[in-house]
């Protein structure tokens, strides 16, 4: 290590700093990380890799990580953060903080199962077998890139610049993963699967994203024929009409049996919904 990156590295290590860095960053200069909050971590990232001939120990060192402590609405919320210094430009800083933060989250992952293998914590096979609980949560981990030379940074700030006469085939797979997993993330609450018809994310959406969307959530988004993408915005609100038009047509049908002396449970039945359902619409 290089005198310049001895002393950066010193530099950013010191709590203050180090804090400074993450408000202005992340908070625009807001005060929101505390210095005391912070607690030094082990910078080495370890992996091992196994197949049927070799074990293979990745480890990876960053120049600074810290435990954060944030208070929200008076609960604690943990955050784990790293900071990568450069002296000289690095084309690869991107890839090489992805690597940091998957082997911080696989560390995370395996201290849990060892815990819980130890305290024989788990409920089910699915639990058994992922080495993690359903109420498990990892702690966010966020690196940063903090640039000590005077030239100008020309190098990748994101994966996608690292991309180059990629079929846009492969690539809408790298730039719409974002839409498949926050519509899917959404798709079982009505009231934020709604504000999604405003979301610009979702005006320009590839057709083999809708398929997944459509095939993981059962969203039944048409996509028309010869199209390589559509404006999810629209197609959400011909979903939300047809879904008000079959609920006044239930309604309808629901009162129908009910004005027919049916009762609750003979309504359920015949229209095929549950008996809390034909409550909730007589009432």
């Amino acid at each position: 290590m290089g005198k310049r990156d001895t002393v950066t590295k010193d530099y950013m290590s010191e709590p203050e700093h180090f804090a400074d860095a993450f408000n202005y960053h992340l908070y625009g200069g807001k005060q929101v990380i505390r210095p005391e909050k912070l607690s030094v971590m082990d910078p080495t990232e370890i992996a091992i890799i196994l197949d049927d001939e070799n074990k293979k120990v990745v480890q990876k060192i960053r120049d600074v990580l810290k435990q954060c402590i944030l208070m929200e609405d008076d609960k604690a919320a943990y955050l784990i953060l790293g900071i990568e210094n450069h002296s000289e430009i690095h084309y690869a800083a991107s890839v090489k903080n992805m690597i940091y933060d998957a082997l911080n989250y696989g560390k995370q992952v395996s201290q849990m199962e060892k815990k819980h293998r130890a305290n024989h914590e788990f409920e089910n096979s699915r639990e058994f077998l992922s080495g993690f609980k359903k109420t498990d949560k990892l702690k966010p981990v966020i690196t940063l890139t903090i640039y000590f030379g005077a030239d100008e940074w020309d190098a990748p700030r994101c994966l996608k610049e690292m991309f180059d006469d990629i079929d846009p085939y492969l690539l809408q797979y790298v730039t719409e993963f974002g839409k498949v997993m926050k519509f899917i993330s959404v798709s079982k609450n009505k009231g934020e699967c709604a504000k999604l018809m405003d979301d610009k994310m979702f005006e320009n959406v590839g057709k083999e994203a809708v398929k997944v969307i459509n095939e993981c959530t059962g969203a039944n988004i048409e996509v028309p024929e010869g199209e390589e993408s559509i404006n999810m915005c629209e197609g959400l609100r011909k979903l939300r009409e047809d879904d008000i038009a079959t609920g006044v047509q239930l309604a309808k049908s629901v009162y129908k049996l009910h004005n027919k002396g049916k009762s609750n449970e003979e309504i359920a039945k015949e229209c095929n919904i549950s008996l809390l359902q034909v409550e909730e619409i007589l009432e």
